[in-house]
Formats: structure tokens, C-alpha cells, sequence
């Protein structure tokens, strides 16, 4: 989030330095060091901000060459411009890459990979417009809630799922919908030509694959290849529909990724189509990446969003049960009991003699609290101060949903992941309920929970085909850009209705976030961020809807902390 510097003189982040002499044949390090960062003390110095880019009128000499076109420093605020170089897009954006930590992108020689800005610059001013390839991208985190690591998992089983080009990011309303993909040392993206990256030079269109050693952030990448669905291919280039990396980590087996499909469709026929159908879905990839290990095949045969009916070689964790086909060997046990007695008595005794009703309140505490499922037979006359789990402080020994992908998973594999654990222990997902040593829910309860029935729930539900996993916060942000969303999903019978009162105007309550312009600090990645950022990450969310961050009371409905 970068914004323009203020100040006396400052205009539009601009500051103009007059040097009273010509500065032709000068050493650019002498300019900057005599004439024009002895200026910029009297507003505070370099270190008063995070970056600052210096251009220099043309004439100097860097090393004695005066065709230089531009310098900067790693990690660090400075970047140096020759002339009418400050102008270029990709040359400024590649310096400040620098200024970023980041080093340069490659194809069989340095900077040749200008399927981002970290290639090659273009001399043109004011354009063209790219960003950065997927190893940058990764590493940057401007996605990382749309990052996916594959690196452990990929030698278990497939993946296949949507590849969301980055310019989309803001229509990622998908839970599996990924951004940028790691699996070890490999990176992809889909590096879609359009909008503030329709000036890629090279694969446009395309699923980029890099590659880049698995250390610090300064690392050279190096492209090695794209790949796009038959029949979108351009004719000035040799590409396919899949690409094999040769024994992936040593294994001896291949890794492969293959594009099933593509959107949006237009691109058969034109590569400056601009939407895949409406500008408010994003368009995407259908890729499958997969190992050639003789058990794994390729994810294209499977709908997005399926489950397979196959036997898998090891244990899978279906959203469906499955078919009982023979009876259990013991017998399950009731939480209540049974409406009447048995017709024929039990073939074995109990292990231990059963308790019979006491004649009269006992007057000892019972040694534990009891669980009982049944409700009471008469309301409260109080409504309760916050919202009860049934709490025993350990962790429930079955399965508990994670998504439509991962399936269901123990509460032992949630809490072996960082980032699953804090998404998934929120007051609305069953693992908040089941898992609760892992998620320590009986100190984590809302406080103040709204009473009027008003607030939309943090729970997904299902839509049609295409949006099969949703949630409010999700939809609130399309109902900002399109009446058609409210019209369709949030008519009077659809979940919507129901499940996001709120946000479908059901009602209406009076806790509201703060403006847009309310700022409050993040980290340093991040910097200063508002309630709308905050509302479509929910790992963010978890973390700064405490107490003692400002975002708690800066967003009120989304952190649910009104009167707070």
C-alpha cells in the first residue's frame, strides 16, 4: 500500500531539487551525494520514508558510462533513474522489486524472463503495465491467502483446482481458489494479460512455471515453461497443454502439471478478450498437477469440487460417510435414553452396577460437569451472557469438516497446520466446537454476541454448482459491484436469505465498520490496511480481532465487537 509522501513542498509526493550548475559529465554518486540528498535532510532524510525514487536528469555518468538506465539498493528504500527511465513502468517496478528483496527473473540468461518486471525493463514511458512472476509473488505475500503449498502433499495425492490469475484476486470466492502455487522448489501462476498486467511480454495467457532455490528471498528465478489449453495457443510459439519436470525431488518420479481447462473461453479465438462471461468472476485455470508414481493420475477427469468414487491406495477423509455394508461389532451407545424398554434382556451383564435415582437432591457437587444433548423444558428467564460449547477441554477423537477439498480431518491434523488452526478455530466452523484443546475454545467465546438476530453467519453454504462453498463476508463484497448477486442469491427461500440476513437486508442493525479512510496498522508486509481488507481474509481476521488490536474496534460488525 504505498501512498505519496506529504509535506511542505511536497506535491503529489513529488519534490523538485534545483542543482545551479549543469551537472553534464557528472558521476551520478557525486550528484546524489553533494546536491541532492543534502535537499531532502531538510525534509527529514531518506529514512524518514520507505522509499523514495530519485531520477536525475540525463547527462551523468555511472562508471563512466552516461547510457546507464537505473540503480537500487536491496532491501532498502533507494532506486536512481537516468533520464526519462523514471517514466518506465517496468524499470521503476523493477528497481523497487529490488528495494522489495527481490533479485532477478531468468530464462537460460539473466533477465530474460519478462513474463514479469523483473526480466528485462521496457524503455517505454508510462508503460507497459506487469507485475511479478510466481516465485516473487510468493515470497512478496500480497496473495498468501491465496497461496497454496503442495510441496509435503503432492507426494500423497493429486491436486487439481482453480488457478486464479492475480489480477483477480478480489473475486476469489472459492476457499480453494489459489493464487500462486508452491510444490518445493517449483512456482506457477496464471499469468493473464489484463488489467494492470495487460503489458506481459511473454506468455501471456499462460500458466507460468518457475523454478528457484529453496532459500532467502534473494534468489534468481528461472522460467521453465507455460502452459495453455489446446487451441488457445498463439502461432508464433511452440507450447502444450502439460509440462513434465524430470524426477521431482529425486524421487525418480516426474511431476506433472496439465491444464484441463481454461477461462475465459474467448481466448480460443482472441487473446485480448477481456472477461471470462461477467467482469465480477474471476477468470482461472482448471490444473491438475499430479506425479507419474504409478498410483496418482491426473486430476482433469475430475469435476472441480468432486470427490471420487475410487478407492484411493491410502485412507481418504470423504465429506460423504460411507455405506456400512455389515453390521458393527459393538454396540453404539445413546446419549439419552431409549423412549422405552428393550422386548428381550441383554445376553451379558453391564461391567458395573447401574446408578439408581437418588429420593433427594444430593448434596455433594457431581465430579464432573454432565453433557446432557437434551434441551431444558422450559426457557431460561435470562438470556444467556454468551454463547456455550459444551466444554471439556479436550479435543473430539473423530473427524470435523475443513473444507471440499481436504475433506474431513482430525483434530490432530488441524493442529499441526498453523494456518488451518487459526482459520478454522473461529466461533462458526465445527473445529471451533470439536476441537477444543487445540483450539483452546472455552477461552476464545464471544463476549457480547448480537441478540437481535442480525448478523450473518461465519458458516459456509452451499449456492448452486458454481459457488458450492460460500460465505457472507464473500457475497457482501459482490453485492457492493452488482445488484444482480442480491436479486438472484438473496430472494426470499435461498440459503443467502437466511444464512446472511444482514447482508441480503433481511434487517438491519446498527453495527457498522468504520469508513474506508480508517486506517490501522497490520505489520510490515502489510502496512496500514482498512475494514474492507480485513473482511476478505479471515486469517488476518482471527488475529487482529482482539481485544488489544485496533482493528476491534475499528470494524465493530466484522469483528463482531460492538459496544465494545
Amino acid at each position: 500500500n504505498i501512498r505519496p509522501a506529504e509535506g511542505s513542498g511536497i506535491v503529489n509526493g513529488y519534490l523538485k531539487v534545483n542543482v545551479p550548475h549543469s551537472i553534464q559529465g557528472w558521476s551520478v554518486f557525486d550528484v546524489m551525494n553533494d546536491r541532492v540528498l543534502p535537499v531532502l535532510e531538510a525534509y527529514g532524510g531518506e529514512a524518514a520514508y520507505d522509499h523514495v525514487v530519485f531520477c536525475i536528469p540525463q547527462g551523468t555518468l555511472f562508471f563512466g558510462r552516461e547510457d546507464w538506465t537505473a540503480y537500487a539498493w536491496v532491501n532498502a528504500g533507494r532506486s536512481v533513474y537516468n533520464g526519462q527511465r523514471c517514466g518506465s513502468m517496468t524499470i521503476t517496478m523493477h528497481e523497487l522489486g529490488h528495494n522489495l528483496g527481490l533479485d532477478h527473473a531468468n530464462r537460460y540468461y539473466e533477465y530474460a524472463d519478462t513474463t514479469g518486471v523483473m526480466g528485462y525493463g521496457d524503455k517505454t514511458v508510462f508503460g507497459p503495465r506487469s507485475c511479478f512472476n510466481a516465485h516473487k509473488n510468493w515470497h512478496l505475500g500480497w496473495y498468501s491467502d491465496k497461496s497454496l503449498d503442495l510441496s509435503n502433499s503432492i507426494h500423497e495425492r493429486a491436486w487439481g483446482g482453480r488457478l486464479v490469475p492475480f489480477v483477480d484476486y478480489d473475486k476469489t470466492f472459492l476457499e480453494t481458489d489459489a493464487v500462486v502455487v508452491r510444490i518445493g522448489t517449483l512456482y506457477v501462476q496464471y499469468n493473464r494479460a489484463r488489467g494492470f498486467n495487460d503489458g506481459t511480454r511473454l506468455l501471456s495467457n499462460y500458466a507460468v512455471i518457475v523454478s528457484a532455490p529453496d532459500e532467502p528471498l534473494i534468489a534468481q528465478s528461472e522460467l521453465l515453461s507455460g502452459v495453455i489449453k489446446n487451441g488457445y495457443k498463439p502461432r508464433y510459439l511452440l507450447t502444450y497443454d502439460s509440462y513434465t519436470f524430470q524426477n521431482f525431488n529425486g524421487t525418480g518420479h516426474n511431476l506433472i502439471f496439465q491444464v484441463c481447462d481454461q477461462y475465459p473461453t474467448c481466448l480460443a479465438t482472441s487473446t485480448s478478450c477481456e472477461y471470462n462471461g461477467s467482469q465480477f468472476e474471476p477468470d482461472y485455470i482448471h490444473l491438475s498437477i499430479h506425479l507419474d508414481d504409478g498410483i496418482q493420475t491426473s486430476m482433469c477427469s475430475v469435476p472441480l469440487g468432486a470427490i471420487t468414487d475410487a478407492p484411493s491406495s491410502s485412507p481418504t477423509t470423504s465429506m460423504k460417510p460411507t455405506a456400512s455394508v455389515a453390521p458393527s461389532s459393538l454396540p453404539t451407545l445413546s446419549s439419552v435414553p431409549s423412549s422405552s424398554p428393550s422386548q428381550v434382556p441383554t445376553t451379558v451383564p453391564s461391567s458395573s452396577p447401574t446408578q439408581i435415582p437418588s429420593s433427594s437432591p444430593s448434596d455433594q457437587p457431581s465430579e464432573a460437569p454432565t453433557t446432557s444433548k437434551v434441551p431444558t423444558s422450559s426457557p431460561s428467564d435470562q438470556p444467556s451472557a454468551a454463547p456455550t460449547i459444551n466444554c471439556i477441554g479436550k479435543d473430539y477423537q473423530g473427524l470435523v469438516p475443513v473444507n471440499h477439498r481436504f475433506g474431513n480431518q482430525t483434530c490432530a491434523w488441524i493442529a499441526n497446520s498453523k494456518v488451518w488452526r487459526t482459520y478454522l478455530c473461529q466461533e462458526g466452523f465445527e473445529a471451533f466446537e470439536q476441537c477444543q484443546e487445540t483450539c483452546d475454545s472455552c477461552n476464545l467465546q464471544s463476549e457480547e454476541p448480537s441478540d437481535d438476530g442480525c448478523e450473518d453467519s461465519n458458516k459456509m453454504f452451499y449456492v448452486n454448482q458454481h459457488l458450492p462453498n460460500i460465505r457472507c463476508f464473500w457475497l457482501n463484497r459482490f453485492m457492493e459491484r452488482s445488484p444482480l448477486w442480491r436479486d438472484r442469491i438473496c430472494a426470499p427461500g435461498q440459503p443467502a436469505y437466511d444464512h446472511c440476513p444482514e447482508t441480503c437486508g433481511k434487517c438491519t442493525d446498527t453495527c457498522e465498520d468504520a469508513p474506508n479512510n480508517r486506517l490501522f496498522w497490520i505489520n510490515i508486509r502489510n502496512g496500514y490496511q482498512n475494514c474492507e481488507w480485513l473482511s476478505t481474509r479471515p486469517l488476518w481476521r482471527a488475529k487482529a480481532c482482539r481485544k488489544n488490536h485496533s482493528a476491534y474496534y475499528a470494524c465493530k460488525e466484522i469483528c463482531n465487537s460492538c459496544g465494545n
